[in-house]
C-alpha cells in the first residue's frame, strides 16, 4: 500500500512539474516571437497602430497612402492548421473576396509561431473614403499586432 501511495505521489509531482515547464516555455516562446517582431518593425520604420490580446478577431481602419504589417503570434495547437486573414469589411461579397489577404509564415520558436500579412493602401481610397474598415481573423486564437508607416513617394 505504501509503495502504491508513493508511486502515485511521485507520478503526480512529475506531471505537475512537466505541466509548469511546458507553460513556461510557451510564454517564453511567445515573448521571443514578439521581441523579434518589434525589432523588425523598428528596423523598417513601422509604428504600432493597435494590438489585440489573444483572440480570434479584431478590426481597425486603414487610411490612405500607408503600408501596413499585421502580425499574428500564436501557440501551436496539435492537429490545427493556422488560418489567418484580413479583409475589407463590406457587404459586397465580390469586394470582400477581392480585398482579402492571407499572411505568410515568417518564424517559429519551440511552441510559438508568427505570421505577417503586409498590404498597402493607395492615395485615393475605394469610393473616395477617408478610411476603410479592415477585419482580421485568427484561428487558432492569436495575439495580433497592426503596424503602419506612411508610404514614401516613388
Amino acid at each position: 500500500m505504501k509503495y502504491l501511495l508513493t508511486l502515485l505521489c511521485t507520478t503526480s509531482i512529475l506531471f505537475c512539474g512537466h505541466a509548469q515547464t511546458s507553460s513556461g516555455n510557451k510564454d517564453k516562446d511567445l515573448k521571443t516571437m514578439e521581441s523579434n517582431m518589434r525589432s523588425w518593425t523598428q528596423k523598417n520604420g513601422y509604428h504600432l497602430l493597435i494590438q489585440f490580446a489573444e483572440q480570434s478577431h479584431g478590426s481597425f481602419y486603414a487610411e490612405p497612402n500607408q503600408d501596413y504589417a499585421v502580425f499574428f503570434i500564436y501557440k501551436f495547437e496539435e492537429g490545427k492548421t493556422p488560418d489567418f486573414k484580413a479583409y475589407l469589411m463590406t457587404t459586397a461579397d465580390s469586394l470582400r473576396e477581392k480585398y482579402t489577404a492571407r499572411p505568410t509564415e515568417v518564424a517559429s520558436t519551440g511552441t510559438a509561431g508568427g505570421q505577417v500579412l503586409q498590404f498597402a493602401t493607395n492615395k485615393k481610397m475605394l469610393g473616395g473614403a477617408a478610411k476603410l474598415p479592415v477585419k482580421v481573423e485568427a484561428n487558432p486564437k492569436a495575439r495580433m499586432y497592426v503596424y503602419k508607416k506612411t508610404r514614401k513617394a516613388a
